[in-house]
């Protein structure tokens, strides 16, 4: 019980720091104040249960889209696709999933987009979706 009890605590101390250091890497650019509104925080979801960690998830099913890059997008204002810093992935078939953290519930709108390598025209683009608002909730997108 104790050992369980370190593990966790130990688990939560990563993932803070981890967070704490991707706030000070990670800075809006353009200057925009929404920009800044809408990107979320954001952490790839570690191999170990997280069921008692406060937050939620996005998943991307891609299976047509093996070989090739995704990034998450945000839409601004004036309707322009930016790229998510760091919310990238290389597809092989199976889910991608990541977490986002409660202060991110409901931002959006966001969409997966895959590319080829040396492209930057988009071959498969998802739906727009929102982060989703509850704890342990998972929003799952499908390329097509």
């Amino acid at each position: 019980m104790k050992t369980h009890t370190m593990l966790a605590a130990l688990l939560s101390s990563v993932l803070a720091t981890g967070f704490a250091i991707s706030l000070l890497l990670v800075r809006p650019t353009g200057g925009v104040a929404q920009a800044a509104a809408l990107r979320p925080t954001l952490v790839p979801l570690l191999p170990v249960s997280t069921a008692r960690m406060s937050g939620a998830y996005i998943e991307l099913r891609a299976p047509e889209a093996a070989g090739l890059r995704a990034v998450v997008q945000w839409q601004s204002g004036d309707g322009v696709w930016h790229d998510v810093d760091g919310w990238r992935s290389e597809l092989s078939g199976e889910p991608v999933i990541w977490w986002t953290a409660p202060g991110d519930f409901g931002k959006g709108p966001f969409r997966w987009a895959a590319y080829a390598a040396g492209s930057t025209e988009p071959r498969f683009v998802s739906e727009a979706f929102r982060l989703p608002n509850n704890h342990a909730d998972r929003t799952i997108v499908t390329l097509k």
